[in-house]
């Protein structure tokens, strides 16, 4: 008799990893069990009869054969005398423990396989047949309805519906695939939907009219909210400009920001838009994210994305998504979030009634619980590469790498403030937490708490083995009191009253080493990136977010930035792209000429239109420049190019006041999108080795648009608008290259919310690989402000290993 014990550590529960053990190692006539343990993995007590059995050789072909949402991270074969046990005379999978461990073996909530979908579409399947909540041993939902560890039925929201006969027989017959799958149900147990009111939120009874209703109500262009897996969609066709538009009017502070789509199948996506083979493999992969395509011309109704020549495109993932396109064939539907503007999503079903009283016509909703919302994650393609926007459903809980070993056992950051997430270190591997969304409000800010608290129950952390707590440098935000608020509530928890120290992290910091762990790179390695967004709080306690950053994870150095632009009225500027034009265009005026020029361009934009208190607030803004140095102290300097961008979509007549967050510059690029660069400058005078000169290249670019206005047409306009995106890529690269020479650095790359720009990234790239350097930009983490988080745990670990 052959005895060893096998721990598996990794993404091994809910992906129906014990099931597949458990047929292949009876294959090999072993004895012995299968057991989850907790936040460790899975642990197997095997014996062989055959002396000469290879554990070792096993170990190898678990890892080969493991299911495809799994993820083995490390196996460990014990030596035949560690592990003395009575004999066991059968294989068999025995109740699961908490165990102990330093991974998070849950993997996210993955879209309905294969499989399953032969099963919703087979009438002879009785119990699985269009049945909307189907799901087995490897695909349905996970991370949301999952309250603790082990992954194990009674630990989540589906344990309110006990297996029906059938069911159960499925769970027990190792031949089905549902054998030991612990989220799944059936049509005859549960849960179910129904047409929910405030008098009636939570039917005991399924309505079997429910789903007709839905269909007809869509179908004559209401809209509906249907709740999800992790969350609720306000759902209505996407082929009627007045819907739309019906929906924009309800939602109010939704004017002009697009909507995603969800079309039924690959077909319908190629109908649509314009994607490649490597971006409908993204799309229809078991994430399902939303994909921002390039429409197809007259695809869509104007109305659906404003100005913009992309689109955002899901495919379905749930069996009622299924469900939805059966009955409503060649129609494209609406599918966001549905949420009041700037707070997180309802989930629970009266907070969605309540919170939707007014913008839906319909509420058709479910009675599973969902445990922790989580929005549709969105991706765009970038450069033959995925730009993650918003990492969320189908991402979350999986764990990022640091690639050095920290000497803290736990980290917890809160990120930023806007489009943010927060992030928790269970020691090299860091955690993200779904998307959080703007922390302004009580609401959000309960929410990411919240989110971070889950995740340290899920990871087994100790309050006393949190080491550090790392937060933007920005004294103002909402998510600095929150790492003040978790700093005293450790510290009074603590029985040695410790302090829990607080990292302040510089925004643009946390951008550079987002983008070091994203590439893997070094506790050593210092690399040259161009860290390029709308806002985030310097050094020197202006707004930055036009900078080239020399450095690593320890520090940084400020090579170059843009040159900074007062911003008279502060957040003004960033809200209203006509006023930030005014202060670029004046700060650039040298000569009575200049500013003759500038009056026209208001006469000519009807700038004065777009000022609430008129001319004489415009009056009040032209004085307060001319005397600027009285108004040093009362405004800020901003050298952002994200506010340089909402200035040029200004000047060009794209967009003048910005509706949702990123709209000006957005906009700016669907106009140039599909345009050529034709070069017009010499671009020597707009920069210094230290300082870029964007306002008088704005000032160039107003010329050429004024002086020659009679001869533009639509077409040289946006070739215009293309050549301004490429120059001042090309203005902040040359300086990047320049310095990578001086310093002998290698890598240059880009992070911010600029890297979602494709039309720069693509100048940028060319620039760098011309010059025989390695060009950088993200992949697995945001470049947005939603990869912060990361950045900041990247820098506290750092930080705190450099100072042991």
């Amino acid at each position: 008799m052959k005895q060893q014990q096998i721990i598996i550590t990794g993404i091994v529960q809910g992906v129906g990893f014990r099931p597949f053990l458990f047929n292949l190692l009876d294959s090999h006539h072993l004895t012995g069990t299968i057991k989850n343990t907790g936040n460790l993995g899975v642990t197997l007590d095997l014996q062989s009869t055959n002396p000469k059995f290879n554990f070792e050789r096993l170990a190898l072909e678990i890892r080969a054969k493991i299911p495809a949402m799994a993820l083995i991270e490390d196996i460990t074969v014990s030596s035949p005398k560690e592990v003395m046990t009575s004999e066991f005379k059968e294989l068999k999978i025995i109740p699961s423990n908490d165990g102990i461990g330093k991974g998070l073996t849950l993997p996210p909530d993955i879209a309905m396989c294969d499989e399953c979908f032969k099963d919703f579409t087979n009438p002879d399947q009785k119990r699985f047949f269009h049945y909307p909540f189907i799901a087995c041993a490897q695909c349905g939902p996970r991370y949301t309805i999952m309250k603790a560890l082990p992954y194990d039925r009674p630990n989540s929201t589906v344990k309110d519906f006990p297996f029906c006969e059938g069911c159960e027989q499925d769970y027990s017959d190792r031949s089905n695939r549902r054998f030991h799958a612990q989220t799944f149900n059936c049509n005859h147990c549960g849960p179910f939907y129904f047409l929910a009111t405030l008098e009636s939120p939570n039917p005991r009874f399924p309505e079997p009219n429910a789903l007709n209703e839905l269909i007809i109500a869509i179908k004559e262009g209401k809209i509906v909210a249907i709740k999800g897996i992790g969350g609720v969609n306000l759902v209505c066709r996407a082929d009627d400009e007045k819907v739309i538009q019906k929906l924009r009017n309800r939602k109010r502070e939704r004017k002009n920001k697009p909507f995603a789509i969800m079309v039924a199948d690959q077909q319908a996506v190629l109908n649509y838009c314009h994607v490649t083979p490597k971006q409908m493999e993204i799309i229809s992969s078991f994430r399902r994210p939303i994909l921002l395509l390039p429409k197809k011309e007259k695809s869509f109704p104007e109305n659906l994305a404003p100005g913009l020549h992309n689109i955002g495109i899901l495919l379905p993932y749930m069996g009622l998504h299924h469900l939805l396109f059966q009955n409503l064939p060649n129609i494209p539907l609406v599918f966001t979030s549905g949420n009041i503007s700037s707070l997180p999503m309802a989930v629970d079903n009266i907070e969605i009634l309540t919170h939707l009283d007014g913008i839906a016509d319909l509420f058709f909703l479910h009675n599973r619980e969902i445990f922790q919302r989580c929005d549709d994650s969105v991706i765009r393609p970038i450069l033959n590469n995925r730009a993650i926007i918003r990492r969320s459903r189908g991402f979350i809980p999986e764990y990022i790498k640091l690639p050095f070993e920290p000497k803290c056992d736990a980290i917890i950051a809160v990120g930023a403030e806007l489009n943010s997430t927060g992030a928790i270190s269970r020691g090299p591997r860091i955690f993200p937490t779904q998307h959080i969304g703007n922390v302004r409000n009580l609401e959000t800010y309960e929410f990411l708490e919240s989110a971070l608290h889950h995740l340290q129950t899920l990871l087994k952390i100790d309050d006393c083995e949190i080491g550090c707590i790392a937060r933007d440098l920005h004294p103002s935000f909402q998510s600095t009191r929150l790492a003040q608020k978790i700093a005293k509530e450790l510290r009074s928890q603590s029985d040695e009253r410790q302090i829990i120290p607080i990292q302040t992290i510089q925004h643009h910091h946390a951008h550079l080493a987002s983008l070091m762990v994203d590439h893997q790179l070094p506790l050593e390695e210092k690399i040259l990136v161009l860290t390029l967004d709308g806002v985030g709080y310097g050094k020197d306690h202006q707004p930055w977010g036009g900078e080239i950053l020399l450095g690593g994870y320890y520090s940084f150095t400020r090579i170059a930035h843009l040159n900074p632009i007062v911003m008279i009225g502060g957040d003004l500027c960033a809200k209203n792209p006509a006023r930030m034009l005014l202060c670029e265009l004046y700060s650039a005026a040298t000569s009575d000429i200049d500013r003759e020029l500038i009056e026209a361009l208001i006469q000519k934009l009807d700038l004065v239109s777009y000022f609430p208190h008129k001319t004489t607030e415009l009056k009040v803004l032209k004085t307060q420049i001319t005397n600027l140095p009285q108004t040093t102290t009362i405004y800020p300097f901003t050298s952002s190019l994200g506010r340089l961008l909402d200035a040029a979509a200004s000047l060009f007549n794209v967009c003048h006041q910005r509706t949702y967050r990123g709209e000006p510059a957005m906009r700016l690029e669907g106009f140039a999108w599909g345009s050529k660069y034709e070069k017009r400058f010499d671009l020597t005078k707009f920069h210094t080795k230290e300082i870029i000169y964007g306002e008088k290249l704005l000032f160039e670019y107003a010329k050429l648009l004024f002086q020659a206005t009679k001869s533009h047409t639509r077409e040289t306009m946006k070739n215009l608008a293309y050549g301004f995106h490429c120059d001042i890529a090309e203005l902040f690269t040359n300086i990047a290259i320049s310095t990578a020479k001086t310093h002998k650095i290698q890598k240059i790359g880009v992070s911010g919310g600029v890297a979602y720009n494709e039309i720069i990234m693509q100048t940028i790239k060319k620039l760098v690989e011309d010059a025989n350097l390695t060009f950088l930009q993200h992949n697995r983490i945001p470049p947005g402000d939603a990869g912060i988080s990361v950045g900041q745990i990247a820098i506290a670990a750092a930080q705190t290993t450099n100072e042991t």
